[in-house]
């Protein structure tokens, strides 16, 4: 007779399956609620990888297709569309969106009715020449055809 044994409870076959093993090995906690180092750092990843992969779809409506491949769209910097990008998310992009979100209320209140430009939020730092411009991903397109003329 074989080895291989039908007796075992539910628990004990999802543990025993490639990605049913939801459990830290180091703590026994469930990998969602666990607190340890490789466990958050999973999470942290993971996330990351879903924010550049929305990034990516709304980039490439925009400016055209970031590749083919997989191997071509799993990393901003293996996009070949016409610009370079960075992607962020987590605390990175929190005073970011604090910034956007404070300057848009402003802008609001300020908005005569029927306006339907895009907006765009423009930082302009102490001790250089330059700002930068920070428009929604979603609101992307609208922008671009504005600066377009169209």
């Amino acid at each position: 007779m074989s080895d291989f044994n039908l007796d075992l409870s539910k628990e004990a076959q999802v543990s025993r399956s490639p990605g049913g093993n939801r459990r830290c090995p180091t703590t026994g906690e469930l990998k969602r609620n666990c607190k340890c180092r490789p466990c958050i750092g999973r999470r942290s990843k993971y996330k990351g990888q879903r924010k550049q992969r929305d990034a990516r779809k709304g980039i490439e409506k925009v400016f055209g297709s970031a590749g083919k491949y997989s191997s071509q769209t799993g990393h901003e910097e293996l996009w070949r569309t016409r610009v370079r990008v960075e992607v962020k998310s987590g605390a990175m992009a929190k005073t970011v969106d604090t910034f956007y979100r404070n300057t848009k209320g402003q802008s609001d209140q300020a908005k005569a009715i029927g306006d339907t430009r895009p907006y765009v939020a423009v930082a302009m730092p102490d001790g250089v020449s330059f700002g930068y411009a920070v428009v929604r991903l979603d609101h992307l397109d609208a922008f671009m055809s504005a600066a377009r003329g169209e």
